[in-house]
């Protein structure tokens, strides 16, 4: 049987050989699942996503079992949802008398029966030995994270470990470049992307997210430039506690530390990450993996954003290109 604690193959002759690699050697050297009971509530894995710097996470029905009967998974995309919409007056939100709803008292097992977003339908399953080909398809298609399984006797309990869309794409950038031309196109610029306006509260950047379906949006300024990044990852630190932070306004929300509420004295927000109508995927995946973000938007001369490229995307690429 393969096992989760093998390396890496020494030498990979082709791409094609490559995407028929077993995917256990990619996740051989990352940390054990983590994963929270169905009975926690909102704010239990708002911390625990705090604590391990992650965006998602299993929802179990008994973490004490073994193996894990998954009931979904949980994402920030899901708790944004909840503090945007649960968690103050839908028609006064800027108001003083704001008032915390029960948003983050809910139990996790029913954020994820209520499949607030597409990606909280399933938890991705595949053993160690599956082959990354058999995985390209539900990653190209929007699927972020695949749990792998791996039993390396039949009386030890299951091991579980995270493949995402960076771990794919970082050994895809490893290739010779001959092997992944597709890597070497120029990004598409198809759609403009859904903005948030910086003279906006973070509240109202959060609903327009949810509203639109988006995990993520340029933030613009009068002249339609971008000028900053919001997505649901940016309510990571928050607690019941500190909820009315997001009634700031969005660059200043974006600009403060939200552990225990805390304003630094530079409120201001992380640049965007940007690249042109003339990059290559490839560059645009080096950027991605550089500054640890999960999407770049495409601006024009005057910096007005006119698409974005994901990790998505990239795999996508290569899929088609290879015909799997």
């Amino acid at each position: 049987r393969y096992s989760l604690t093998q390396s890496a193959p020494l030498h990979v002759a082709s791409n094609m050989e490559f995407l028929d690699t077993c995917v256990g050697w990619m996740v051989y050297d990352k940390r054990d699942l983590v994963f929270v009971d169905k009975e926690a509530t909102a704010e239990d894995v708002l911390k625990l996503m705090q604590k391990h710097n992650i965006l998602a996470m299993p929802v179990v029905e008994d973490a004490s079992a073994s193996p894990l009967d998954f009931v979904g998974i949980i994402t920030m995309l899901d708790l944004m949802t909840l503090i945007a919409f649960g968690s103050f007056k839908v028609n006064e939100p800027e108001s003083n008398d704001f008032q915390i709803f029960s948003s983050l008292t809910l139990k996790a097992g029913d954020i994820c029966n209520a499949h607030i977003h597409s990606e909280d339908k399933r938890v991705w399953e595949f053993s160690a030995d599956t082959t990354l080909r058999a995985l390209l398809e539900p990653l190209c298609k929007g699927v972020h994270r695949i749990l792998i399984k791996h039993q390396p006797m039949d009386e030890d309990p299951i091991e579980y470990r995270v493949l995402t869309q960076t771990d794919v794409v970082r050994q895809l950038l490893a290739l010779p470049r001959d092997q992944v031309p597709s890597l070497d196109s120029k990004v598409s610029a198809a759609a403009a992307p859904v903005t948030v306006n910086v003279s906006g509260t973070a509240l109202a950047a959060f609903r327009t997210l949810h509203q639109q379906s988006v995990s993520a949006a340029p933030v613009v300024d009068a002249d339609g430039a971008v000028v900053a990044n919001v997505s649901a990852s940016d309510l990571r630190n928050l607690t019941a506690c500190s909820l009315k932070l997001v009634l700031q306004p969005v660059l200043a929300f974006l600009g403060s530390s939200r552990a225990r509420g805390i304003k630094t004295a530079m409120p201001s927000a992380r640049p965007p990450v940007t690249c042109t109508a003339d990059s290559t995927l490839r560059e645009v995946a080096q950027l991605m993996l550089l500054q640890r973000v999960h999407r770049v938007w495409v601006v024009d001369d005057a910096r007005n954003p006119i698409g974005s490229v994901s990790y998505t995307d990239v795999i996508k690429a290569v899929y088609n290109e290879q015909g799997v």
